[in-house]
């Protein structure tokens, strides 16, 4: 470096700084004794302030030296007094087990009323039951690979892989279940049609297969290894177009569904009013975010606020809890399943009304028959005694006019 003209003075580095600065560590080592050998340097350091540190290894010998080509090997380690965890992803720790303790018990409150009213269960409530039970694993396994991390200093490749593919089957089935309870299926569709079915399919496959790659590079990066920027860039870009193409479809069908509802099903008007605020609000947030971050970005602060670094995926897992927490509420299984159930319960009830409507009439129009026919029968039989009635005098007058001819 001092032959390139970096460093203007030996022990330098590429900055003009006071040695003793307490937020600066400081150690030198000549190489030039060890041309034909090895050197060790093991040197520990208690950093006492607070925020991102740098590692700086340079070869700043002199400029008229012959030069050196050194070859490192070693490691760093760095540990913090509550364990090895980095302070720019100690949030996700505590996330992580709140959201396992929470999506626990949400488990068992469904196992609960699932057993209880196990006749009634439709079938959106199995796809919210496989949901909840792929967060809670997902949840639980980041949990225990955090805590493993911040105890041991080990980050194991094994529970990477087993975490991510469970995070792509959560972020894809929230997606999908979101886009089912949009379109109304079971509560104003009592089917999908297989477009419809092809449609939805085709899109929770893409988007698990970009996501599953997306959360591979995450990984791969983590256990130091180099994936092409190529890669990572094309994986971007499908999974933003998946992304958008999810969130317009759910859009779209929402306000086609709230459209379709009749005035007598204020109910279910009600529910999707409210999912769609909750949509709105999430998506305000996600967008406060983005922005938060781009202007940390521009400002070169992020050193400055590492601390909330987590938030910008962390943020994603309380998006996440609320839509499945309000999905679950509205279609826990209880005695009241009729009350957004359209093809089991919505339909029978229906048709029973009209059987009903209709019995009713066809009775009525039997009893009026049978008294027109009552009342026709009595007439005639009072037409045909008021013609005896009329004989009878005839009948006497001619007899009488006989008896006066005699």
């Amino acid at each position: 470096m001092a032959q390139l003209g970096l460093c203007k003075k030996e022990n330098t580095l590429i900055f003009n700084a006071s040695l003793d600065r307490s937020d600066i560590y400081y150690r030198a080592l000549n190489f030039s004794q060890y041309q034909s050998g090895t050197a060790f340097l093991d040197e520990f350091a208690l950093l006492k302030h607070t925020g991102i540190w740098y590692i700086y290894l340079a070869n700043c010998g002199s400029s008229a030296g012959s030069g050196v080509s050194l070859f490192l090997n070693g490691k760093i380690e760095w540990k913090n007094p509550y364990g090895y965890l980095p302070g720019q992803i100690l949030g996700f720790l505590p996330l992580y087990w709140l959201m396992s303790f929470f999506y626990f018990f949400m488990a068992v409150a469904w196992v609960v009323l699932t057993v209880k009213y196990r006749k009634d269960i439709m079938d959106l409530q199995h796809g919210i039951a496989i949901v909840i039970f792929i967060s809670l694993i997902e949840n639980l396994t980041w949990a225990g690979d955090y805590t493993s991390y911040n105890i041991k200093g080990i980050n194991s490749d094994v529970v990477n892989v087993f975490g991510a593919l469970f995070s792509s089957a959560k972020l894809t089935l929230v997606r999908t279940l979101m886009l089912v309870v949009a379109i109304g299926y079971t509560i104003t569709r009592p089917e999908l049609t297989m477009r419809y079915k092809a449609l939805i399919v085709l899109l929770t496959l893409l988007y698990f297969i970009t996501v599953t790659t997306s959360q591979y590079i995450t990984v791969s990066e983590t256990a130091g290894n180099t994936v092409p920027m190529e890669f990572q860039v094309a994986t971007t870009i499908f999974l933003i177009i998946f992304n958008v193409t999810f969130f317009v479809w759910i859009g779209v069908e929402m306000l086609g569904t709230v459209r379709n509802l009749k005035n007598n099903e204020s109910l279910k008007l009600t529910m999707y009013k409210r999912l769609a605020l909750l949509l709105i609000l999430s998506i305000i947030l996600s967008v406060t975010i983005v922005v938060l971050q781009i202007m940390i970005q521009i400002t070169d602060t992020s050193d400055t606020y590492f601390r909330v670094w987590w938030l910008w995926e962390g943020y994603w897992e309380f998006i996440y809890f609320a839509c499945i927490s309000f999905v679950a509420w509205v279609w826990r299984p209880s005695d009241h399943n009729s009350r957004y159930a359209y093809a089991k319960i919505g339909m029978e009830d229906n048709q029973e009304v009209e059987m009903e409507m209709e019995v009713g009439l066809e009775e009525e129009n039997g009893e009026e028959k049978k008294k027109e026919d009552k009342s026709s029968s009595s007439s005639l039989s009072g037409l045909e005694d008021g013609e005896d009635k009329d004989k009878e005098p005839n009948d006497n007058q001619n007899d009488s006019g006989s008896d006066l001819s005699d």
